[in-house]
């Protein structure tokens, strides 16, 4: 693979001079071409995109219903679908800048109070809203950069013991908060780049042994911690560019069958391994059979689907712009439908990111159909790198 380059892309959207600093902070892997320049054409769009109403849970909650959020990384939101009525719903409550200062949202989980809580990347915090009316409940306890060191904050979990778990891609660690006050746990264990060598951490899952799964986007592999004590356990079997050509892995999950499913961002595929041993079992879906494109997150929904959200920002070349939230069989990974792109969203999704279901929608757990006890959600700009040659 060629020479690639980190490359913020929200000019627009955060402070510029920050933005300048990042991008020079966060280079590695060699010097490829730099694209700061196409985030200035974007921001009428999303400028627009954010001037639209939001709604709550509330409005539109139904009996049996199924709903999906995305975080909409440029426009700065939260958007809702109803996957049963196949409805958009617009953005949730005040999750969004002009209500709650939310910049550059990622990662997205609903916590056991049931409230929804979002990585703010632009603003280096963890934001908290109400899980039904999308009200806006603030910073939640220490996370964010002056409390804990947070920086840019992408995938975010909460473990069997109620903590909350967060993937600090700027610092290259992943950090830990009392699930109830937030406060500031400390670095967990070994996740760090000192402790693991983990580079720009993305997501991060726990898996049936309790284990701690994180993509370390920088090192394009899928190392493993000690869920208790945050040990170092290694690369997580054939997950490595090296093994099974993973290239800059982004969102990860567990499915219905035990197995393990990582977006390979600049391969442009789903990559299933074997969830008790990390063996590479090959492609599950990709851009040869889908419009899949840039596979930022993904997620299993209440029937057993996957949902991926994808967009080709940086690896567009002379492509179209894709903003879209895909489904795909979870059986066959055969692909279905596209869910929401800029068009049925009423152009309110651009950049889509995290992803995850309401709380009152019941996902099956791997746990399941695996037969052994689980514990087991959801960028573009924080990662938009260009082939190089």
């Amino acid at each position: 693979m060629g020479s690639k380059r980190f490359v913020m892309l929200t000019t627009n959207y955060f402070d510029c001079s920050s933005v300048s600093k990042t991008i020079k902070q966060r280079s590695y892997r060699g010097v490829g071409s730099t694209a700061i320049g196409v985030a200035t054409t974007l921001m009428a769009t999303a400028a627009e995109a954010a001037s639209l109403g939001a709604h709550s849970l509330g409005d539109y909650e139904s009996p049996g219903s199924h709903r999906l959020f995305t975080s909409s990384f440029l426009s700065n939101q939260v958007l809702q679908y109803d996957q049963t009525t196949d409805t958009y719903l617009g953005v949730f409550g005040e999750a969004n800048t002009a209500d709650s200062g939310l910049m550059g949202p990622d990662g997205l989980t609903f916590g056991p109070d049931g409230n929804l809580y979002v990585s703010s990347f632009g603003s280096n915090e963890i934001l908290r809203y109400d899980g039904i009316t999308g009200e806006f409940l603030g910073l939640f306890g220490e996370a964010s950069q002056p409390d804990s060191g947070l920086t840019t904050p992408v995938g975010l979990t909460f473990g069997s013991d109620g903590n909350l778990y967060v993937s600090s891609f700027g610092s290259n660690e992943v950090l830990q908060y009392d699930g109830t006050t937030g406060a500031f746990l400390g670095i967990f264990g070994e996740a760090s780049n000192t402790g693991s060598g983990l580079t720009s951490p993305d997501n991060l899952v726990f898996g049936s042994d309790g284990h701690l799964y994180v993509t370390s986007f920088g090192t394009s592999e899928v190392l493993r911690y000690d869920g208790i004590t945050g040990a170092f356990l290694g690369v997580f079997g054939e997950a490595s560019n090296a093994d099974s050509g993973l290239d800059t892995p982004t969102g990860l999950r567990f499915g219905l069958d035990g197995n393990l499913y990582v977006n390979s961002y600049v391969g442009d595929a789903i990559l299933q391994y074997d969830g008790m041993t990390g063996e590479f079992l090959g492609t599950f879906a990709s851009a040869a059979d889908s419009p899949l494109n840039g596979p930022v997150n993904l997620v299993f929904g209440p029937e057993g689907d996957l949902y991926v959200s994808s967009s080709n920002l940086l690896n567009q070349g002379d492509e179209e712009l894709t903003n879209q939230v895909l489904k795909f069989d979870g059986i066959t990974g055969l692909f279905e439908t596209v869910v929401l792109d800029a068009v049925n969203s009423e152009g309110e999704l651009f950049i889509p990111a995290g992803l995850t279901f309401s709380p009152n929608t019941t996902v099956p757990e791997p746990s399941l159909s695996w037969g052994i006890s689980a514990l087991a959600v959801l960028i573009i700009s924080r990662k938009f790198w260009r082939k190089g040659k």
